[in-house]
């Protein structure tokens, strides 16, 4: 009668309240999760949020239409079960979807980079610009933008340059041959010293010593770090260091090697007379 549908009205009019209460509240822990995600150090997190919301409002959404429905005196068990074939059928249809969530799942909770970071990766290397639900995007050195599934960049092997506590300096440095021992020995000694006082040059380990006997050269080995990490200062203290060594190299009259030949010519008198 009448009041069997007063009920179901009333019951029906009360998980709708009990339905946006919740959205409400669901808006409310958003702004929370917001706020804690502002104060990490990581900008995924940031991303994550909008999706725990839609997660959470969907959920609440199935869970009133259910109840409505039950209601209303449909067959609950019957909706589930379509549910159920039908969130199956989704599932499988979106595995790729899925997998690059559950990717960026991991790059969240792994942290391999943060966006802004440089980082190099199977294909090249850029600046990380946005990490998606999806997809990250690099921003390449020649400008371009790469997307690549967050499901393959979680099983890549990623190498993080903005985590780099010091750059590294590393050449060789050929001299001819007609160096003499004290001079190689004075150059290297000059090169050391050189690098100790050079407050742009990471003080806790540096190499710089005579390794080979090379085809047409005599090599030192130079190794060290510099404080900085950004690519631009470092390329202009390498520079520093490059001119320096080609200064000590021309003020001790040594000269820098190159390839050459040497041919040694035979005086023909001096050869044996040839048989008939």
């Amino acid at each position: 009668g009448w009041v069997t549908n007063a009920d179901r009205v009333f019951m029906v009019v009360s998980i709708l309240v009990i339905t946006w209460t919740l959205f409400k509240l669901a808006d409310a822990l958003t702004v929370l999760l917001k706020e804690l995600a502002s104060k990490t150090d990581s900008k995924l997190d940031d991303q994550v949020v909008p999706l725990v919301r839609k997660a959470v409002k969907t959920f609440i959404a199935i869970l009133a239409f259910i109840l409505i429905a039950q209601n209303l005196g449909s067959s609950v068990s019957g909706l589930l079960a379509g549910l159920g074939i039908g969130g199956l059928a989704l599932a499988m249809a979106s595995k790729d979807t899925l997998a690059n969530l559950f990717g960026s799942i991991m790059i969240l909770i792994d942290r391999p980079f943060h966006v802004g970071d440089w980082i190099t990766f199977p294909g090249g290397d850029g600046v990380v610009e946005e990490v998606g639900m999806r997809s990250t995007r690099i921003r390449t050195f020649a400008k371009t933008v790469v997307s690549i599934p967050n499901q393959a960049l979680a099983n890549a092997t990623v190498e993080n340059h903005s985590l780099m506590p010091k750059r590294r300096i590393k050449f060789k440095l050929g001299v001819t041959y007609d160096s003499t021992v004290e001079q190689v020995r004075t150059l290297v000694a000059r090169i050391e010293e050189y690098l100790k006082g050079n407050p742009d040059i990471d003080q806790e380990f540096m190499l710089v010593k005579f390794t080979d006997f090379n085809a047409s050269s005599l090599d030192l080995f130079i190794y060290c770090f510099t404080v900085t990490t950004d690519w631009t200062k470092h390329l202009s203290v390498k520079q520093d260091v490059n001119l320096k060594v080609m200064d000590l190299v021309e003020e001790m009259g040594m000269s820098i090697a190159f390839p050459t030949q040497t041919v040694h010519l035979v005086d023909e008198s001096e050869l044996p007379a040839p048989r008939d």
